[in-house]
C-alpha cells in the first residue's frame, strides 16, 4: 500500500522527498533541478520572480538580470554580439555585425550573409553583392539578388558557388588557342607559318582564329 508523505521544507509540492514541483513562500524554484533557494541564491542566467516563486530564465541578450522583467539585465551576453547596457539596469544593445553578415532576431547575435552577398541584412536577398556578380534590383526595395559567383568560384550542377580547384594552363601545340598564344596550329614544327613556341612566323598571317597561319603575298 502506497502512502503519502508531507514534503520536506522549504517545498510546498513535490515529486519526492528530494525534489520540489513548488516552493514555499520566500524561495524560489530552480525549476531545471527541482531545488528551492532563496532569492539571492538563483543561478546567474536568473532572477527571482517572487510572483511566481521561480528562478525565471533571464533575456537571451542578458548574461545576468534583475527583474522584474526578464530584459532587466545586469550584465550583456557579450559573446552573442551584445555590448553594454543603454541604463544602470536595462536592455543590452547589439553591436554592429562586420561585413558580410547581418543581425538575426530569431537567434539573437550575428549570422552569415549568403556567400554571394558583401552586405545584406537578412539570408535571402543582399544589399550590395561580392565583385564579379551581377546585381539584380528587386521590385520596389532597395534589395538585389546576386547572379554568378564571385571571383575564384564557379556555378556547380547544385547550383551552389564553389572554389575553382584549377585553371586552365596553354599548352603550345595542342590545336587549342584559347588567346595565350600568337598561333597554334596543333604541332610543334617550325616552318609551317606557327612556330614551334606558337609565334607567327614571318611572311605569314594567322587566320580562323589563330589555329592555322597562311603565308602572305602582296599578290
Amino acid at each position: 500500500i502506497q502512502e503519502c508523505s508531507h514534503c520536506q521544507y522549504p517545498c510546498d509540492t513535490c515529486l519526492s522527498l528530494t525534489q520540489c514541483r513548488s516552493c514555499s513562500y520566500g524561495y524560489n524554484l530552480i525549476e531545471s533541478q527541482h531545488l528551492c533557494v532563496t532569492p539571492s541564491h538563483c543561478p546567474n542566467g536568473t532572477f527571482p520572480d517572487n510572483t511566481l516563486r521561480l528562478c525565471a530564465s533571464c533575456h537571451s541578450t542578458c548574461l545576468t538580470c534583475v527583474g522584474p522583467e526578464s530584459q532587466d539585465c545586469s550584465s550583456c551576453n557579450q559573446t552573442a554580439g551584445y555590448m553594454a547596457l543603454t541604463a544602470e539596469h536595462g536592455s543590452c544593445d547589439l553591436l554592429a555585425c562586420s561585413e558580410g553578415s547581418y543581425l538575426n532576431d530569431s537567434a539573437p547575435g550575428c549570422a552569415a550573409c549568403d556567400p554571394r552577398c558583401k552586405s545584406c541584412d537578412g539570408p535571402e536577398y543582399c544589399i550590395e553583392c561580392k565583385a564579379g556578380l551581377v546585381e539584380v534590383k528587386m521590385n520596389g526595395t532597395d534589395r538585389v539578388k546576386c547572379e554568378g559567383c564571385p571571383l575564384g568560384y564557379e556555378l556547380s550542377k547544385a547550383k551552389e558557388c564553389v572554389g575553382k580547384l584549377s585553371v586552365n594552363i596553354e599548352i603550345c601545340g595542342d590545336g587549342l588557342n584559347q588567346g595565350g598564344h600568337e598561333c597554334d596550329d596543333g604541332n610543334n614544327n617550325n616552318g609551317d607559318g606557327c612556330s614551334s613556341t606558337c609565334t607567327v612566323e614571318p611572311g605569314y598571317v594567322p587566320m580562323y582564329s589563330a589555329l592555322i597561319c597562311l603565308l602572305y603575298t602582296s599578290d
